[in-house]
């Protein structure tokens, strides 16, 4: 239970560090949300894939905790990497979400 805590709040916490890097460069050169969008639907997709990649591995490994950790992960991370970019594109749009 514990590396379930610990793979996912890892995993989140690179997640955080990708949105804000992303959002910080939107703001500083004006991209009106394009930047987060862009990188998010590029990013998220990846860091979901290398996670099942991970539990794929483990799994063969026959440490099934983390393979399981890296499946949960996988979902947490496609379903709050989706919503990261909708809410990125939000703030930095001033919540004018018209493209």
């Amino acid at each position: 239970m514990r590396e379930i805590g610990k793979v996912v709040g890892i995993n989140l916490a690179a997640l955080l560090g990708l949105t804000v890097l992303l959002v910080a460069i939107d703001a500083g050169t004006s991209g009106g949300g394009g930047t987060v969008m862009g990188g998010m639907f590029l990013l998220v997709p990846l860091q979901t894939i290398g996670c099942f990649i991970a539990a794929i591995v483990f799994f063969v490994m026959g440490r099934s905790n983390y393979g399981l950790a890296f499946i949960l992960a996988s979902l947490v991370v496609a379903v709050v990497g989706f919503s990261a970019c909708w809410g990125g594109i939000s703030v930095v749009s001033n919540g004018s979400m018209i493209f």
